[in-house]
C-alpha cells in the first residue's frame, strides 16, 4: 500500500491533522485499511504451516551445506566436509 493510498483512506475516514485524533476516527480508518488489505490478498500466495516449515528447513540445510563448503575450501578440500555438504543437500531432496 502506498503512502498516497494511506493518506486517501485517512481522508475518507474523516481524518484531519494526525495529532490528537479521536479514537472513533482511528477505528474507522483501521476498518478502511483492513477492507483494502483483504480485497488485495491473493489466496494463491497462502501456504500452510507445514509448507512454511519445509521451506525454512530447506533454507537452513542449504546454509549449513554452504558452511561445510567454506570449511572444505579453507581446509584444502577436506573430503569429509565435501561429503557432509552433499549429505545435507540430499536431505532436502528426499
Amino acid at each position: 500500500m502506498t503512502q498516497d493510498e494511506i493518506l486517501d483512506m485517512w481522508g475518507r475516514a474523516g481524518g484531519g491533522a494526525i495529532k490528537n485524533m479521536p479514537y472513533t476516527l482511528v477505528e474507522r480508518f483501521a476498518k478502511l485499511v483492513a477492507k483494502h488489505t483483504l480485497m488485495n490478498i491473493d489466496p494463491s500466495k497462502f501456504m500452510s504451516w507445514q509448507e512454511a516449515l519445509e521451506i525454512g528447513a530447506t533454507k537452513e540445510r542449504e546454509a549449513c551445506a554452504k558452511i561445510c563448503d567454506e570449511w572444505a575450501n579453507s581446509l584444502s578440500g577436506e573430503p569429509e566436509m565435501v561429503e557432509m555438504a552433499k549429505e545435507i543437500r540430499a536431505r532436502s531432496n528426499a
